[in-house]
């Protein structure tokens, strides 16, 4: 609803007043601004990166905010703001499709490589990092 009501005053400073008279507008531009804010809205992807980013952005303005708050129920802190860095997502037989920043995408079984390396990078520990690229060499090799 927050966002809904930025787009709101947006549109109408920038369409909507000029147009309206002394007596505001009528329902049916009611109806079209609505539709037209609704459909510009769009909800983060249900992603484990909008998550990070979200816990991310989070945490620090908590640190910001040093356990104070006035300084948290102020409503002046940073908002969330997302960035999309592509997306990953294995389909199985070794391969997997990505979609890169500047709209390249690749499928396949060197998308899957790429898909596997990440995961694996991406773990927390160095313990956990080398037991997920050990596990996948030995599928490889025709191991369990």
């Amino acid at each position: 609803m927050q966002e809904f009501g930025k787009r709101l005053d947006k549109e109408w400073d920038k369409t909507i007043l000029p147009e309206a008279g002394k007596d505001g507008i009528n329902q049916e531009q009611f109806h079209a601004l609505v539709e037209r804010i609704d459909s510009a809205l769009r909800a983060y992807p249900a992603t484990a990166q909008v998550a990070k980013q979200q816990g991310e952005h989070l945490a620090a303005l908590m640190n910001a905010a040093n356990g104070n708050k006035e300084i948290i129920s102020s409503g002046q802190l940073q908002p969330f703001s997302y960035s999309h860095k592509g997306s990953l997502a294995y389909i199985g037989s070794d391969a997997a499709v990505m979609d890169m920043l500047g709209g390249a995408q690749a499928k396949g079984v060197l998308a899957g490589w790429a898909w596997k390396g990440f995961e694996a990078f991406s773990q927390i520990s160095w313990r956990n990092k080398l037991l997920v690229s050990f596990d996948w060499v030995c599928c490889l090799l025709g191991g369990t």
